[in-house]
């Protein structure tokens, strides 16, 4: 047990130089254990501590991948409400008005030809990858591609009327 201990402890150590916080690494190295009972149930693994240390730092580059691919605001309610009110006091009430004016008319506008078309759009502008929207609407790649050029098109003809 004490061997177990001190190996855990230095592959949490691992993972913490390598810049993780406490609490990831220690998701890691939970998730990697967890991935050996799996493997060594099925006589997979060779030597414990390799496989253990491999595997949470692939599981930590996962997690870092992933939080590139869709960055996360990390902003408190509170914070997120001064942020609007400030918003809010350094615009004009009519400048504010406009703007929310256009957007429910770009809404108005995508709606109206393809309520998908709109989802697309209003997600990829989220942050969402063209395989992530691709995987939620159940529709090729190929198809979130056309649905964005679409609403472009259409916000660009909205433009060009005004």
């Amino acid at each position: 047990m004490s061997s177990l201990k001190a190996t855990l402890s230095r592959i949490l150590g691992r993972l913490r130089r390598k810049g993780l916080p406490q609490h990831d690494a220690e998701d890691c190295l939970q998730q990697a254990y967890l991935r050996l009972e799996e493997h060594h149930s099925k006589g997979r693994v060779i030597c414990e501590e390799a496989y253990l240390t491999r595997a949470a730092e692939n599981i930590s580059i996962d997690m870092y991948r992933a939080a590139r691919r869709r960055p996360r605001v990390d902003m408190s309610i509170e914070d997120l409400e001064q942020h609007l009110q400030t918003y809010h006091c350094t615009a004009q009430p009519d400048e504010v008005l406009d703007v929310e004016r256009c957007l429910q008319d770009i809404i108005k506008t995508l709606d109206a030809h393809s309520p998908r078309m709109r989802e697309v759009y209003v997600r990829r502008h989220m942050g969402y990858s063209y395989k992530e929207l691709a995987a939620q609407f159940d529709i090729s790649e190929s198809t979130v591609e056309k649905d964005l050029a679409r609403a472009l098109l259409i916000m660009m003809e909205m433009q060009a009327g005004k």
